[in-house]
């Protein structure tokens, strides 16, 4: 029973949970990176004044200091542009390098279409059963249950990101998958170059 990244489905839990299985998979996903701190409920203070942020993370690449803001929104509908906003403006005051947003709903598509213009990654949680496909299909409105050998998580993420070509692509964020997955890839040798040049500069200052 595929859900659309818009679809409005809610994760069935609580906030405590929710944000517990976020930092987890936020953990998981940062455990090879050099220096890689998590913290949650901090405290982040800006030029704009201080915000309280659901997850912070700090790692090390390429000999330069990353910041990263997460929050995790648990609506009964669909998360909005707004939301989006919200955090894009604190991702600036606080001169983070990225953002997460991850709700337990789906994501309007004017929040995609903003996410991707700022360079907010979108992540649904959603129940991992949900997932499961197989050959023989239930009946229609009717999910499949999983057999326990399938070692289907209680929840995974699905990563919702905007194509180059305007379309919307979803995949699934598995435990092992790593940070660099939500991280715009450099797609052109200029790019690329002034991240070295900026870790350069950095390790030459210390």
């Amino acid at each position: 029973m595929p859900i659309a990244p818009w679809g409005d489905h809610r994760a069935k839990v609580d906030g405590a949970e929710f944000e517990r299985v976020v930092a987890e998979l936020l953990r998981e996903a940062g455990r090879d990176l050099s220096d890689f701190r998590l913290e949650q409920q901090q405290m982040v203070s800006t030029h704009d004044g201080q915000y309280r942020i659901d997850v912070t993370l700090r790692f090390s690449q390429l000999g330069v200091q990353f910041v990263v803001l997460v929050e995790c929104k648990d609506h009964a509908r669909p998360v909005e542009r707004e939301d989006v906003q919200v955090l894009a403006d604190k991702k600036r005051a606080a001169a983070a390098h990225k953002a997460i947003l991850f709700s337990t709903n789906g994501f309007q598509r004017g929040a995609i279409d903003y996410a991707r213009s700022h360079g907010i990654a979108l992540v649904r949680l959603l129940e991992g059963a949900l997932t499961y496909e197989t050959r023989s299909a239930p009946r229609r409105g009717v999910q499949a249950t999983p057999p326990p050998w399938a070692n289907i998580p209680a929840f995974v993420g699905q990563h919702i990101s905007l194509g180059d070509d305007g379309k919307i692509r979803v995949s699934v964020v598995a435990v092992r998958m790593h940070l660099r997955n939500f991280w715009p890839r450099p797609n052109k040798p200029m790019e690329l170059t002034a991240l070295r040049a900026a870790a350069h500069s950095q390790r030459s200052a210390v």
